[in-house]
């Protein structure tokens, strides 16, 4: 027993004799002998070297691996000796140093960004452990500022592109007194400005010149992408510094004429429009490229001040155009409903794209309206009636002319505008309005459906003379929140997973299923509302989504019957359909959910749906 432990001993000794020499006591100390090898006066952000002539003078090796490496480092001071860096940047050992032994590092030193003088003072760090006693003195060095600048000519000047790019060679010179390397990095690009002078593109295509000291010159072939359109325009090329800023660049600025193989040019009076106006001006579109154009669909857009939409686009397709060619077009544009500044947009084929700055004044309009109460809330699909009262204020009788009153020639509708700014409904119901006079008013019921999804929307009353246009008048707009309102809940017997089909089989099933209005909305029968169902295979397919309807408003089996509309809390039965099982044998998924036909799904809305299974299974042979 006594030797098995002098033996266990003797190994542990061992052991610790194996462990670096971290774990005991050690001293760290070096000579420093520093003399510059780059420059002391710099740019700042870049870096100088300074060769450091070292002793290890302490007890222990510095080690060049991890986890104890040592490296040279360096703190940074100010002109009054406050400390500007501590941690300075690293220069590591590529062998292992013992004690007594010296050695030569090449210190990197990164001069900070704010110019001024600054004095460096090296010391080696115990990585993770210690910092070593610095050296006893320091060395200047002078941070400069910098100064980005560049210069670009070309060898041969680009007069016309006819074409979508072109390479142009380029010399272009580092004036600057920085590198143009990393971190930095420095690209040539270019703008193009029509012959008005407007700027058309800004950032143009990126090219590379590589690393260039300063002072040095590199000849690159710049990559020229042309204008969308046709024409006469001026490109200046520019240099870049990725990330931060625009270079001040010396380049001459060139005239080039620009001619495009596919191209239009749009000429159309978008001058004194008033808000709310249905126009039918000429638009020609003149083939100005260079090759037919062939059937592309043309987009007519008006974009508010932040670029969106004001109004849903008009499209239309573009028959064949040969080069030269013209082809006018008479067709309805509808101006936006508010007065402002705006950009109209013509788009063809997604590649030939003309745009103008329009202002859009306030109109005066034929007829005023005024309205009466109208609910501020109101739920999804809801039918509200609203009293309507139009003013003729034209000299002309607003005439009920047609074949029969539900086909009269003006009708009072409405729109609704999200909270946005953008249509949400343009062609709202449409309400009978009999022939007036001048100076006349006459009063009418407006049938007004609320939106179809929850928010917040404005309601604009309008007159519309059918086939021809929107009278776009001032009048009152109501803003009115629209809420869902709707909630169903379902409860089926246990049995309905025994349910049993044969593949195929018609059947008319009374399934026991009730359903109960958990919503704040009524049911009250004057809106389509009904039960129905979808179904899946047991992966989760959908198989059919428009399940047969069940009508709404039978009496439950076990509970009253809230006759008059199906109120909140209200039970009803909801489980006969007419019902075809699929053909093939399995076991099946069917949700039931509630449908307001023509609108939505309950389950479109977040409403619970309520899933069970059924099986479909052959005869017995």
């Amino acid at each position: 027993m006594f030797r098995r432990v002098i033996t266990a001993l003797a190994l542990a000794l061992f052991l610790v004799a194996l462990l670096p020499t971290h774990a005991a006591a050690a001293t760290w100390s070096a000579t420093y002998a520093v003399q510059p090898e780059g420059p002391t006066t710099l740019v700042a952000q870049t870096t100088t070297t300074f060769v450091v002539t070292t002793t290890n003078t302490g007890t222990s090796s510095w080690l060049p691996f991890a986890p104890d490496p040592i490296d040279l480092s360096y703190h940074l001071y100010d002109a009054n000796g406050r400390l500007v860096v501590w941690d300075g940047i690293r220069t590591p050992i590529t062998a292992q140093v013992d004690p007594g032994q010296p050695y030569t590092y090449h210190g990197e030193v990164l001069a900070p960004s704010t110019p001024g003088t600054y004095y460096v003072q090296f010391a080696f760090v115990d990585e993770g452990h210690q910092w070593f006693p610095p050296e006893a003195t320091t060395h200047r060095i002078d941070v400069v500022a910098q100064q980005w600048s560049g210069g670009v000519t070309t060898t041969s000047a680009l007069t016309s592109l006819d074409s979508t790019s072109a390479s142009v060679p380029v010399a272009v010179t580092n004036t600057s007194n920085v590198t143009w390397a990393y971190p930095w990095t420095v690209r040539l690009a270019y703008h193009w400005y029509d012959a008005s002078g407007a700027l058309v593109v800004w950032d143009g295509v990126r090219t590379d010149p590589g690393r260039l000291a300063p002072g040095a010159t590199a000849t690159v072939n710049a990559i020229v992408d042309a204008p969308l359109r046709s024409g006469t325009y001026t490109l200046v090329f520019a240099l870049v510094n990725e990330g931060v800023a625009w270079i001040p660049t010396s380049s001459p600025s060139y005239q080039v004429i620009v001619t495009k193989q596919t191209d239009a040019s749009f000429q159309y009076d978008a001058s004194a429009l008033t808000a709310g106006a249905v126009i039918r001006r000429p638009l020609t579109i003149t083939n100005t490229g260079g090759a037919s154009i062939s059937s592309l669909p043309l987009t007519i857009s008006w974009l508010d001040a932040q670029g969106r939409d004001a109004l849903a686009p008009y499209r239309r397709d573009i028959a064949d155009l040969a080069p030269g060619a013209s082809l006018t077009l008479y067709d309805n544009l509808q101006v936006p409903l508010s007065a402002g500044a705006y950009t109209l947009v013509f788009d063809l084929g997604g590649g030939i794209v003309d745009s103008r700055a329009v202002t859009i004044g306030a109109p005066s309009f034929p007829v005023t309206y005024s309205l009466g109460p109208v609910p501020t809330t109101g739920f999804i699909a809801q039918t509200v009636q609203v009293q309507l009262s139009v003013t003729n204020n034209s000299s002309s009788l607003i005439s009920a002319s047609g074949c029969c009153p539900e086909f009269g020639r003006f009708h009072a509708s409405y729109h609704w505008i999200d909270s946005s700014g953008r249509v949400a409904v343009w062609d709202g119901g449409r309400s009978y309005v009999p022939g007036f006079g001048p100076g006349d008013t006459t009063s009418l019921t407006l049938a007004v459906q609320l939106p179809d999804r929850p928010g917040t929307y404005t309601l604009v009353p309008d007159l519309v003379e059918e086939g021809v246009a929107w009278f776009g008048a001032i009048g009152p707009r109501v803003t009115v929140t629209v809420e869902n309102g709707l909630g169903a809940a379902y409860d089926t017997p246990d049995d309905l997973r025994s349910s049993v089909f044969a593949p195929g089989a018609f059947t008319s099933t009374a399934w026991d299923m009730n359903v109960t209005n958990t919503g704040v909305r009524a049911w009250d029968g004057r809106e389509p509302i009904h039960c129905a169902y979808h179904i899946y295979d047991e992966a989760g397919n959908l198989l059919v989504w428009d399940g047969a309807r069940s009508q709404v408003g039978s009496p439950p089996s076990d509970g009253p019957y809230l006759g008059g509309g199906i109120t909140t809390g209200g039970r009803v039965a909801c489980g006969s359909f007419d019902f075809t099982a699929p053909s093939t044998p399995g076991t099946y998924v069917i949700e039931f959910d509630m449908v307001y036909e023509g609108h939505f799904w309950f389950s479109q809305l977040g409403v619970p749906t309520h899933r069970d299974t059924f099986s479909v299974v052959p005869p017995a042979s």
